[in-house]
């Protein structure tokens, strides 16, 4: 697009990848508008449904807000809609979850917004976290044996993402990819075990975790 192309009124983004440009924000004559998978101010940045659980955040939401210069999701708010995390979410559930209530608020706020009849609100700098790309390494999806179930359950929460990855342990020499897990019902040694067809105990510090492997 040129910049001197003014017959843009309004641009709507979904989750995307590049950080917008003045030049590219300057296109639309009324407003550019991006809908966040987070609950902002929390959770600027990427990867907000693994961060969600990583930072042990109670809510996850979805956000539609401005963008009126060259940030990061730091922009006024319009509309938004947060919804809890369960103890059992993932990754995976948290993002197609956003994904719900996402096209449910951009599906109640597009008509506002087209004709500039929508309310903003300043984010709350002080409750704003950030988190960027890299900072989460994907590359080390081997599950620790060596920390507590809440540590151990949001490692592997935060990491299970199909499309992509799924974090591991190995059983008698072969990597166990998995893909569900929930508390175990009886403390167990520090000893990893079946728990039935394509299901596992694992040990922590103060108890043991059942999963699902692929």
């Amino acid at each position: 697009l040129k910049k001197n192309n003014r017959s843009i009124d309004i641009i709507f983004s979904v989750q995307p990848r590049a950080i917008f440009k003045r030049g590219f924000i300057g296109l639309a004559k009324e407003n550019v508008f991006n809908l966040h998978f987070a609950p902002l101010p929390k959770l600027r940045g990427v990867q907000t449904s693994s961060w969600a659980i990583i930072d042990d955040l109670k809510k996850m939401g979805v956000t539609l807000h401005l963008i009126e210069k060259r940030g990061i999701d730091n922009d006024p708010i319009v509309a938004q809609k947060l919804f809890p995390i369960q103890k059992n979410d993932t990754a995976w559930s948290l993002y197609n979850k956003c994904v719900d209530h996402g096209t449910a608020l951009f599906k109640s706020s597009v008509l506002k917004l087209i004709q500039n009849r929508y309310k903003s609100y300043p984010q709350n700098s002080a409750l704003a976290t950030y988190h960027g790309l890299n900072e989460l390494d994907y590359s080390n999806l081997k599950i620790p044996i060596n920390k507590t179930m809440e540590e151990t359950s949001r490692f592997i929460r935060a990491r299970i993402f199909p499309p992509a990855q799924l974090p591991f342990f190995i059983f008698k020499g072969r990597k166990m990819k998995v893909k569900a897990i929930s508390p175990a019902s009886t403390r167990l040694s520090r000893v990893l075990k079946t728990a039935g067809k394509n299901s596992y105990y694992l040990p922590c510090l103060d108890g043991s975790l059942k999963v699902s492997v692929v």
